[in-house]
């Protein structure tokens, strides 16, 4: 499991900086803490989420990812504690703990699709961010989930559908 969390990051840790643009972005300070909690979910205006992802740092220090990836995985998983490192590692590299709050298209669209994601920290900072149809230009949480696929089928993640659905 070590070497899969391993081989994810280092191929993947971070997006081309092409493309940035500076509006997508606020002054923060890097996060300092420990990342406890990442939350990400990705859907259309009226379906089930197309991806969700939560990866928490219980009490005991053992890290369980719960990855939700239509058709594919619906699973959760306990994972090795580098997991919940290196996605953290990833916030930063990728200036994702920047990203503005709220992401809107110039013109009202109808239909389509939304994502948010939020990190919690052992110092209790907390970061969000979410779109309806708009996204950063330099959208860097789809390397993230890939991560979090891998590590997740590595884990033993299958797909058990959607009980109480």
């Amino acid at each position: 499991m070590g070497l899969l969390a391993l081989l994810g990051f280092s191929c993947n840790s971070k997006v081309a900086n092409a493309g940035k643009h500076s509006s997508d972005y606020v002054q923060r300070d890097v996060p300092a803490g420990q990342l406890v909690k990442f939350y990400y979910v990705r859907q259309g205006t009226i379906s089930e989420p197309f991806n969700e992802y939560e990866l928490t740092l219980t009490d005991d220090e053992t890290v369980k990812l719960y990855a939700h990836n239509l058709g594919k995985i619906h699973d959760t998983v306990m994972v090795a504690r580098e997991v919940i490192d290196t996605v953290a590692k990833m916030i930063i590299d990728n200036e994702i703990y920047r990203y503005k709050d709220n992401f809107q298209p110039d013109m009202e669209v109808m239909d389509g699709e939304g994502w948010h994601y939020s990190a919690q920290y052992s110092d209790k900072t907390s970061l969000s961010s979410g779109g309806t149809n708009a996204w950063p230009a330099h959208f860097a949480l789809p390397l993230i989930t890939a991560y979090l696929d891998s590590v997740a089928v590595g884990a033993g993640a299958g797909n058990k559908g959607f009980e109480g659905w």
